[in-house]
């Protein structure tokens, strides 16, 4: 019996009747994995932890929401979403803080004052 026979209607080309394993390259190349490494695969996921990990823990959760959510909520809406994270994430005591930081960093020939309105 071949695929074919297996669900009628659907061509043996189909995805859902490919029993082949992908090779990786070839699924990065087609878009079905964001990257592949060479090498130990351990060694890159710690990378990669390490660098999300120097992110605000709350950018993180926002983030994650975001991609969950995505492919159920209308692009209007969802980009709606990622206005109103982001905007709490700017005027976050951690995100003013930066700012500060930055402004005291920059010339003293520019001074502003950066404060969060309502609380």
């Amino acid at each position: 019996m071949s695929p074919s026979d297996a669900h009628p209607g659907k061509s043996s080309s189909s995805p859902a009747n490919t029993t082949q394993a992908a090779v990786p390259r070839d699924a990065e190349r087609k878009g079905l994995v964001h990257e592949t490494v060479s090498g130990r695969a351990i060694d890159c996921a710690k990378e990669i932890a390490k660098r999300l990990s120097s992110h605000a823990p709350e950018s993180l959760g926002y983030i994650k929401r975001l991609v969950r959510s995505a492919t159920d909520t209308p692009l209007a809406q969802g980009l709606a979403l990622e206005r109103n994270l982001f905007m709490k994430l700017c005027v976050s005591r951690q995100a003013l803080a930066r700012m500060r930081s930055y402004e005291e960093r920059r010339s003293p020939h520019t001074v502003r004052s950066i404060e969060a309105k309502g609380g």
